[in-house]
């Protein structure tokens, strides 16, 4: 008698929605295809964090996932994912941001239609944020003191602690500061910044 694994379920999921191994690694947040490989070949299982992930890209709950058991098929109404771009920073700078196709998905309902995802680039943020993880930004969310921030100084996006400074003139000055302390801080005393929006959600490598 055949007995299907959670490699079984999530094989036949992945091949329902026409997905490959690949692209369904992109959709979690860059795993690779030898990973998925060995979670349908049970050589290996998903970590907790990719479990959620694959039931919101599946559509199905976590213990049908494992056990075989629960809800396999949720409907639309009951089940709330929003698709987040990944934008590189020349698209960024340019404001194209619906020309890339690759996404994340988020359970996330505070969050506006206009976030988009972007990738980390330098090690100012360590160990908070390292490079190649990937943040949600949210530009319509205001940013309030000790948040992290996506943030331009001339032709450089920078991810940031924001800072709120004193009032000089009637203007509240802020600052963009690094948590790694060889990199600058940026003032709006003495630097135009513009702030691109809140970070509100971090999908670090370190999670999968």
């Amino acid at each position: 008698m055949f007995h299907e694994t959670m490699g079984d379920r999530i094989k036949k999921k992945r091949e329902s929605l026409g997905l490959s191994q690949g692209t369904l690694g992109k959709k979690l947040g860059n795993v690779t295809h030898a990973s998925i490989s060995k979670w349908e070949n049970n050589q290996s299982q998903p970590q907790a964090t990719n479990l959620v992930q694959l039931s919101k890209i599946f559509n199905c709950s976590i213990e049908w996932l494992i056990l075989g058991s629960g809800v396999d098929d949720f409907q639309d109404d009951n089940f709330h994912i929003t698709k987040i771009h990944l934008i590189d920073d020349a698209n960024i700078l340019n404001a194209t941001f619906s020309k890339n196709k690759d996404y994340f998905l988020t359970e996330r309902t505070d969050i506006s239609t206009k976030s988009f995802a972007c990738v980390v680039k330098d090690n100012s943020m360590m160990p908070i944020f390292l490079v190649n993880d990937v943040v949600i930004i949210d530009p319509n969310k205001q940013p309030e003191t000790d948040c992290f921030v996506l943030a331009k100084i001339a032709n450089t996006i920078l991810i940031r602690k924001f800072i709120t400074d004193e009032m000089t003139n009637d203007t509240q000055h802020f600052s963009v500061v690094p948590i790694n302390q060889d990199y600058t801080v940026f003032s709006t005393t003495n630097k135009e910044i513009k702030v691109l929006g809140t970070v509100v959600e971090h999908r670090s490598r370190r999670m999968r």
